[in-house]
């Protein structure tokens, strides 16, 4: 994982791998803040989401996820990290 650089191929891998410390090592890597939103509004793992939310400065991207996303714990963290971007 740490030579992977291709923030495509991150994406995915942190949206799909069937291992959680593999898709939360790379959401550390992905850089690309489109690619994160993706993974952040799409992938089955709250954890993972959650992760993906923490990794956004946009706030209208994270007022997306915190007025939609299913885990209320996840909609929390997307507030609480909209709020400390204001």
């Amino acid at each position: 994982m740490k030579k992977l650089t291709d923030q495509a191929v991150l994406a995915k891998v942190a949206s799909k791998d069937p291992h959680r410390d593999v898709r939360e090592a790379a959401i550390q890597r992905l850089t690309d803040q489109s690619l994160i939103y993706r993974v952040a509004k799409t992938c089955a793992d709250s954890v993972i989401r959650k992760n993906a939310a923490g990794k956004l400065t946009d706030r209208e991207r994270l007022k997306d996820i915190w007025s939609h996303d299913p885990d209320s714990e996840v909609r929390e963290f997307a507030y609480q990290r909209m709020s400390k971007l204001s």
